[in-house]
């Protein structure tokens, strides 16, 4: 093994340097579970909203980081543990030919959350557009699709938004189902014109 340069510690530096890292190591590991939370998250929020979306078929921005949470977590916590056991002389040999291995592990994990966040980003777009096209479709199922018709009104209420983008969304489909209006009436004639749902006012 090649040593690149001699630093002088004492025993007490060691220990302190050791209990230190682990605590790092330790408090690192939270937010590799709060990723794992966010992509569990995401994928109940797609899967619930699926009917909705249009064309959307990518699964892996969950899954990634699903799995670099956990295995992030777990490099964290065995690296608290191996720094925790670094701090004590009488352990320390215990982890030392895994030193190299898992700054080497450390660093492919760190790559994969970098290319997980960037996915979240590039993912959006994609998303927003399936999304916004899926609900367009799901207004014009809304006058015949009684389930369709109330994932809607759920939405909108929910959101406080209307239809798929804005307003007029509306203004371009039928949605009021016409086997059970008299179109002879002249109620119904002098009522022509939509009654929009009163978020979007």
């Amino acid at each position: 093994m090649v040593e690149c340069w001699a630093v002088n510690i004492t025993e007490e530096g060691r220990r302190k340097l050791g209990l230190s890292l682990a605590v790092l190591n330790f408090i690192c590991a939270i937010p590799s579970f709060a990723v794992v939370g966010l992509g569990a998250y995401i994928k109940m929020a797609l899967d619930r909203k699926l009917h909705l979306i249009e064309a959307y078929k990518n699964d892996s921005l969950p899954y990634l980081l699903i799995a670099t949470g956990v295995i992030s977590a777990i490099i964290n916590i065995f690296g608290g543990k191996m720094c925790l056991d670094s701090s004590n002389s009488e352990t320390r040999n215990r982890f030392r030919s895994l030193l190299l291995p898992y700054i080497i592990i450390m660093s492919v994990v760190m790559v994969t959350v970098v290319a997980g966040g960037i996915m979240c980003f590039t993912e959006i777009s994609s998303l927003h557009d399936s999304f916004r096209t899926g609900l367009f479709s799901a207004l014009k199922k809304y006058k015949s699709d009684l389930y369709m018709k109330s994932e809607i009104d759920s939405l909108q209420t929910k959101y406080q938004c209307c239809g798929s983008e804005y307003y007029t969304d509306w203004f371009a489909v039928s949605w009021v189902d016409e086997t059970y209006l008299n179109m002879e009436s002249q109620n119904v004639k002098r009522s022509q014109n939509p009654t929009i749902h009163r978020f979007c006012l």
